[in-house]
């Protein structure tokens, strides 16, 4: 017996009681911990597709630096104007993103090596929402690390549905090198 199931022991003996099921209890607890949490899950609508962010501010797009200016200049899908609404974060379809994250972006090759991108500026564009990040290439996977050495290459815009992974990935700096970690496989479903 394992500590989890002797601290839901005193529940266990009351649903055994009131359900008459004295067979397979284990079974019997369990089912009804993950049941409840699915209605707890259900009646909060946390699965409901709102938009959340933090406080809006506005910028002028020439106060960018001249790497992100081109950057907005490229980006052919909106006309940034003067002005664009910034951001530190938002939540978008239950993903929570802020500056300083780093998301996988693309997986170059057979072997799949991930590129990651770190947000630097969260924009919002009437109610779309662009990702200004700072791209790095992966350099070597250091295995004693379990993590990715990468470097800076450039900067772009990206929306939401450009990133791979919907987690933020661990990112550390050892000597002036800059390590993303990566706890599980990447793979491209086709």
């Amino acid at each position: 017996m394992n500590l989890r199931y002797e601290a839901k022991h005193h529940l266990l003996k009351q649903v055994a009681n009131r359900c008459n099921n004295f067979i397979n209890l284990p079974c019997t607890i369990s089912r009804r911990v993950q049941l409840r949490q699915c209605y707890e899950i259900m009646h909060t609508n946390i699965l409901k597709p709102d938009t959340v962010s933090g406080k809006f501010s506005k910028r002028r797009t020439t106060s960018f630096t001249q790497t992100i200016q081109i950057a907005l200049h490229d980006d052919h899908r909106f006309n940034y104007g003067e002005f664009v609404q910034c951001v530190k974060w938002v939540i978008l379809d239950n993903v929570k993103y802020k500056i300083g994250d780093s998301f996988v972006f693309h997986l170059v090759g057979g072997e799949e090596i991930p590129l990651f991108a770190e947000i630097k500026y969260i924009v919002s564009i009437g109610k779309e929402w662009r990702f200004i990040v700072q791209c790095y290439d992966t350099v070597v996977f250091k295995q004693n690390l379990w993590c990715y050495q990468v470097n800076a290459s450039d900067v772009t815009i990206l929306d939401k549905n450009d990133f791979l992974t919907h987690k933020a990935e661990d990112c550390y700096h050892i000597n002036n090198l800059r390590f993303v970690r990566v706890p599980y496989r990447l793979t491209l479903v086709e």
